[in-house]
């Protein structure tokens, strides 16, 4: 009997969420910051109403994550040489590998997706928040082969299913790796940004934290970038992660000051 169990630890998807929440709570505190040194108590009073709010927002979908994990950590799927079972708070849910009909891989392109398990009156589900996923699906397929049940899957589609599985290990591995400095330069650059709009480029308040705003998606998208190439040099290959890194965040770098001069000199 082999043991699956979903992975406590934060996946990518949720790291970068985390990223967004942090830097919209922290843009909208430095916008309060700003006016306060440069607009009427009445504004002021506005930009924290707004920060708070957002700050208020953010928390209570980190709570609900944590509720939501709590549950899904109870979540085991067991593998023996005939069957596979699902445990979960809820219910049980046991399959003997000859009962399967369909073992495939769905996903939305770019989006998300999951294996699905399909027996007469049901299914199972296989999320990419279980530990050793790969490893889960070897074992799934050689029970279906061993049962004689081959023509339940197509091998492409689970080959696809397995790849997915393992670039995303190294998605969840990296980015929690590289978490804290992420975060460090996130708060750096957008400290960076709000001085630079407020006292070098004199832009009011809003337009500042609009700014401030276009360069957090920036920061993501390069980040969201810098995953796409290292899981496109293959898991035979050992990129450089640090300089993949700096070098789509150079690039958006170089983006948001060309944003901010344009808008500079056509708002301001």
């Amino acid at each position: 009997m082999r043991r699956y169990a979903v992975s406590p630890a934060l996946s990518a998807p949720e790291l970068l969420a985390g990223l967004a929440g942090a830097g919209l709570c922290l843009i909208c505190w430095l916008g309060v910051f700003c006016a306060a040194m440069t607009e009427p108590s009445s504004l002021v009073k506005q930009y924290a109403e707004i920060a708070v709010f957002v700050s208020v927002t953010v928390l209570f979908l980190g709570i609900v994550r944590l509720i939501f994990a709590r549950d899904m950590l109870r979540t085991v799927v067991d593998i023996s040489d005939t069957a596979i079972q699902k445990s979960g708070a809820a219910r049980i849910v046991r399959v003997e590998f000859s009962r399967v009909t369909t073992f495939a891989y769905r996903h939305a392109p770019g989006l998300f997706g999951f294996g699905v398990i399909a027996y007469p009156h049901g299914s199972i589900m296989l999320s990419f928040f279980i530990r050793d996923l790969p490893k889960l699906i070897a074992d799934v397929r050689a029970g279906i082969d061993r049962c004689g049940g081959g023509a339940a899957y197509e091998p492409s589609n689970i080959d696809r299913f397995s790849r997915a599985a393992f670039l995303a290990e190294g998605r969840n591995e990296r980015l929690r790796r590289f978490f804290p400095n992420l975060f460090s330069v996130l708060v750096m650059v957008l400290i960076v940004a709000m001085v630079t709009a407020i006292f070098l480029w004199h832009f009011p308040v809003v337009l500042a934290v609009l700014w401030a705003a276009v360069v957090l998606v920036l920061y993501l998208l390069s980040i969201t970038v810098a995953e796409v190439v290292l899981s496109a040099q293959g898991p035979g290959r050992h990129p450089d992660e640090t300089c993949t890194y700096f070098a789509t965040g150079l690039v958006a770098c170089v983006a948001c000051l060309c944003l901010g001069i344009l808008l500079s000199t056509a708002f301001v």
